[in-house]
């Protein structure tokens, strides 16, 4: 936090360049063109993966906006497998956690409208839009959490101390230590 906070300057004119490269492919999406959607899709796709670990670049590293884009996508393909595999399973625990509460809203609701509908309506639409709003934020914060982890992992070659009994290996890809097949496993030391 405190890393983040010295690059708060940085950091909010990312937060600009996102949201301006965010605006115009949705309108060029909205085209009724399909081949500037088509390409739009590609860019965007290009772009999600060449700016996926951005932030920790921005934070950690210290150079030109060439080199954090570079450097963002060079840390993506080295850890591909690492980086698929932890945003799909962070977001099927955010999903299941979500039916689950949801389930528990509508529950809580449904025996609260048959004593009071106007309460049991009003408590199922509160709870699903604070739920809703709650596990989105828990999940993107677990997400920034986790790829700064793994960033660290790609650019250090170390596991961060806070994920020491966290096996990255496990995850899948390619990393740095699965490239070439006479150096040590990164943990071996641990």
């Amino acid at each position: 936090m405190a890393a983040a906070w010295e690059m708060k300057a940085e950091l909010a004119v990312w937060a600009v360049i996102s949201a301006v490269v965010g605006v115009v492919l949705r309108s060029i999406e909205r085209s009724d063109s399909a081949l500037s959607r088509i390409i739009a899709g590609i860019f965007a796709l290009g772009w999600t993966i060449t700016t996926f670990l951005i932030i920790p670049v921005i934070v950690f590293e210290d150079g030109s906006i060439k080199e954090m884009f570079s450097k963002s996508a060079g840390t993506f393909r080295d850890t591909w497998g690492e980086t698929f595999s932890s945003t799909l399973d962070i977001g099927l625990i955010q999903f299941a956690l979500w039916i689950v509460g949801m389930a528990l809203v509508f529950a809580g609701g449904g025996l609260l409208f048959t004593v009071l509908p106007g309460v049991g309506t009003t408590s199922v639409i509160v709870g699903a839009i604070g739920l809703t709003v709650s596990v989105y934020l828990v999940g993107q914060t677990v997400q920034g959490i986790a790829k700064t982890a793994l960033y660290v992992y790609a650019a250090e070659g170390q596991v961060p101390s806070e994920f020491e009994d966290f096996e990255f290996e496990t995850l899948g890809g390619r990393t740095r230590s699965s490239k070439t097949a006479d150096s040590p496993p990164r943990n071996a030391g641990n």
